[in-house]
C-alpha cells in the first residue's frame, strides 16, 4: 500500500484505506510511519543484509530539507538519543535519504510513497521508521519501532507538537463519529 500515493487508484481495498490517510494527512501537522524493512540499511555495501538496497534500522527521508523543514536535523537529533540505548552498533539505526525528489535518485519508486505525498501535497514533516525484520519476536520489534516514537516524541518539542495535534485531531473525528452513530 506504500506505493499507492502518486494518484487516486481505485483498484483494491487498499486504495480505500489510502484516501482515508490522506483525509488523515490533510488535518495533520507531521507523519511518521512505522514500517518494517529487510535486513539493515547501510550507505556501503557490506553484505548481502546490510547494504543500500536494505531498509531496516534506518530512519527515511525524502530530502534532508524541504522548503524550511529540515528534516536531517530532526531525525540526527533523535538518532543520536536512540542509538545511545542501543547497546549494539550492528543494530542502530542510521538516516537513509532517499532523494526522491532529485532527478537521478536510485529509489524513484519512493515518489509514490505516503511520506512524499505528505510533504509534497501538504508540506508537513514525514519520514519513515523502518524495524529490521530480523527481529524474529515480536516483543523486539515492538520495542525497537516504539523507542524512535519515543525519541521523537521527548527530544523534539515540535514533534511533541505535532503528535499532540494528531491526537487532537483523531480525537473530534472520534467525537464526531460517535455523535453521527
Amino acid at each position: 500500500m506504500n506505493r499507492r500515493f502518486d494518484q487516486d487508484y481505485n483498484r483494491f481495498y487498499e486504495d480505500r484505506v489510502a484516501r482515508v490517510i490522506r483525509f488523515l494527512l490533510a488535518q495533520s501537522d507531521a507523519f511518521i510511519h512505522l514500517h518494517e524493512g529487510s535486513g539493515f540499511y547501510n550507505p556501503t555495501y557490506v553484505d548481502n543484509l546490510r547494504n543500500p538496497k536494505r531498509y531496516g534500522q534506518s530512519i527515511i527521508v525524502d530530502t534532508l530539507v524541504y522548503d524550511k523543514i529540515d528534516l536531517a536535523h530532526t531525525v540526527n537529533t533523535v538518532l543520536n538519543e536512540i542509538n545511545s540505548r542501543i547497546g549494539s552498533s550492528d543494530y542502530q539505526f542510521k538516516l537513509f535519504n532517499t532523494k526522491t525528489f532529485d532527478k537521478g535518485t536510485n529509489y524513484p519508486e519512493m515518489r509514490k510513497s505516503l511520506t512524499c505525498y505528505a510533504l509534497a501535497e501538504h508540506g508537513i514533516p514525514a519520514m519513515a521508521v523502518e524495524v529490521s525484520r530480523i527481529f524474529v519476536r515480536s516483543t523486539g520489534k515492538s520495542g525497537n519501532s516504539l523507542l524512535p516514537l519515543s525519541c521523537f516524541c521527548s527530544s523534539s518539542a515540535c514533534m511533541s507538537k505535532y503528535l499532540i495535534s494528531a491526537m487532537r485531531t483523531f480525537g473530534r473525528m472520534r467525537a464526531r463519529a460517535c455523535r453521527s452513530a
